[in-house]
């Protein structure tokens, strides 16, 4: 190719993850600075002598055009500048710069597109994924003991159904007001709570001391809750018993007072700092869930704006959560008009990848290649933009396993992110997942009970024993196996790997009526083939795509 325009030509297509573009952006990046006649001109000329090219060299059709958009056909092509991820290693003698010696003269948008570009992909090239801190998750060390009995996930029911929601935790009342130690006891109980809450990545915790204060000061929890400008108020009383003891807990919406959650806590009297710490680490994590519900809530109660990201992304996380075609689709649109909002956060940047996996794994899209490649590319900016925020961790790790990436990286985001906080029940979610990818059954088994240990109310508790389901079945476990992913399915009924491991697990275990049942549903969920490269096991994914295909 002598055409320098041409090769520049072929670079925007190629670095846009659908490779469509508008003739008129790509007249602006060419031809800015003459006149839209001519500049159309020029690039008819352009295209039609690439076209020629390319047909001459065996590759026809790889560019089509019609009147508004010019679309190169990435289907056939492998773009490397997407294939490239942070490293695991310090080595940074050599890394590959984007368009080596490739310049435009004359075209200051293009120019600026290049830099843009070059110092993108150098940001991930020398983005070192650090490595875990020292020590390992443990349920010895997250629990104080061994795993309790599976068989309680199984009759345990899960509850109905970054931009942060802010919250102020008031002390909590310890009977009489007059006696110091218990008021004091009663602040203690407040900051440890508000010291465990901060250390979630998508809240924002108000001091307790500044609630302490307008407290005292007579303001009602209300008028506390907008001079703090806070969404939530967590409230408690804390009574001490002959041996334990009892603490009450609310979550109260700031604005009007309502009531979003109420629950109650028992704990075996002990050393008072470490037991304040003991309960905060074991109420905080349902709070968390419960205030996350609450946003996601909320998020599909309003109509979309696109205008305001912190909808965008609680509307986008709540319509992930719906696991649909229409949800994951509606999402899709959303992250892409986030990321456009928040273009130097990590969050916005991993949501809208893990979105594009989705898409990509379950066939949720009209185009899923050119989810891949979005998935792939906000992957990059993700971890270039935050790599040590343990919510972009997970959702990167996650986009790897969806999009079939490097599963050793992935593998390393987790523990990474368990290492920097080893209770966050996602982390331990998220390596499960990467460890049935990887073949490894029995420690994402042991990572998802962790999390659901941890919190016992996670929005994806279903998928949680679902995966643990599929741990069993691939470690032999077949009457464990069907039933946890019975009890998974009663929750998720659509769910496509909740589906099939329990198809499998009936099949194994002789429950002939409940395998026709669920390989009818299979067959009419859609494509079969993406339901087959989603199941962990290989083995099991041979016996699913040959029993399944028999009729």
């Amino acid at each position: 190719m002598t055409s320098k325009r041409a090769c520049a030509l072929l670079a925007l297509l190629a670095m846009t993850p659908s490779g469509e573009r508008a003739r008129v952006w790509l007249q602006s990046m060419l031809w800015g600075s003459r006149g839209i006649e001519q500049a159309q001109a020029s690039l008819r000329r352009e295209l039609s002598s690439l076209v020629q090219t390319l047909d001459a060299s065996g590759a026809p059709a790889l560019i089509t055009r019609n009147a508004s958009h010019v679309v190169l056909d990435l289907d056939r092509i492998d773009v490397d500048a997407l294939a490239i991820t942070p490293r695991l290693d310090r080595d940074v003698t050599l890394f590959p710069v984007f368009l080596e010696g490739f310049d435009l003269p004359g075209c200051d948008e293009f120019e600026d597109w290049l830099r843009t570009q070059r110092r993108r992909i150098e940001e991930v090239c020398l983005t070192v994924i650090e490595p875990p801190l020292a020590g390992s998750v443990t349920p010895q060390a997250l629990l104080g003991g061994p795993l309790p009995p599976r068989s309680d996930l199984v009759v345990a029911r899960p509850p109905p159904l970054v931009p942060k929601p802010s919250i102020a935790v008031l002390p909590f009342s310890a009977g009489d007001t007059s006696n110091r130690d218990a008021v004091e006891r009663g602040l203690m109980l407040a900051e440890a709570i508000s010291m465990s809450l901060a250390s979630y990545p998508h809240i924002f915790v108000v001091s307790t001391s500044s609630a302490a204060m307008l407290l005292e000061r007579g303001q009602l929890p209300g008028e506390i809750a907008v001079t703090l400008g806070v969404q939530y108020l967590l409230e408690g009383t804390l009574a001490e018993g002959e041996d334990a003891m009892r603490v009450s807990v609310r979550i109260v919406d700031g604005a009007n007072g309502i009531q979003r959650w109420a629950s109650s806590f028992r704990h075996p009297h002990g050393d008072a700092l470490a037991l304040h710490d003991e309960i905060a680490q074991a109420i905080t994590p349902q709070i968390w869930t419960r205030i996350d519900q609450a946003e996601r809530h909320r998020g599909l109660s309003r109509p979309a704006r696109m205008d305001n990201s912190y909808h965008l992304y609680w509307r986008a996380n709540a319509l992930l959560h719906q696991w649909t075609s229409a949800s994951i689709r509606e999402a899709l649109v959303l992250t892409e008009d986030l990321v456009a909002h928040e273009s130097e956060s990590g969050w916005a940047a991993s949501l809208c990848a893990f979105c594009n996996a989705a898409a990509f794994s379950t066939g949720w899209t009209a185009n899923p290649e050119a989810a891949r490649r979005t998935a792939m590319l906000q992957y990059q900016n993700a971890l270039r933009l935050e790599p040590d925020n343990v919510e972009v961790m997970g959702y990167c790790a996650g986009t790897l396993a969806l999009t079939g990436g490097d599963l050793r990286i992935a593998d390393h985001l987790v523990d990474r992110a368990l290492s920097l906080f080893p209770a966050y029940q996602p982390s331990l979610f998220w390596g499960g997942w990467v460890d049935l990818a990887s073949d490894r059954p029995a420690r994402a088994s042991e990572r998802f009970e962790l999390s659901l240990r941890i919190n016992p109310v996670s929005g994806v508790r279903a998928h949680a024993i679902t995966g643990i389901g599929l741990a069993r079945l691939m470690m032999g476990e077949i009457d464990e196996a069907y039933a946890l992913l019975f009890e998974a399915h009663i929750h998720i009924p659509q769910y496509a790997l909740t589906m099939a491991g329990l198809y499998m697990a009936a099949r194994l275990k002789g429950e002939t009526s409940v395998a026709a049942t669920i390989a009818t549903r299979l067959r009419r969920s859609g494509d079969l083939d993406r339901v087959f490269a989603l199941f962990p096991s290989p083995m099991h994914r041979a016996m699913l795509e040959a029993s399944l295909s028999q009729g």
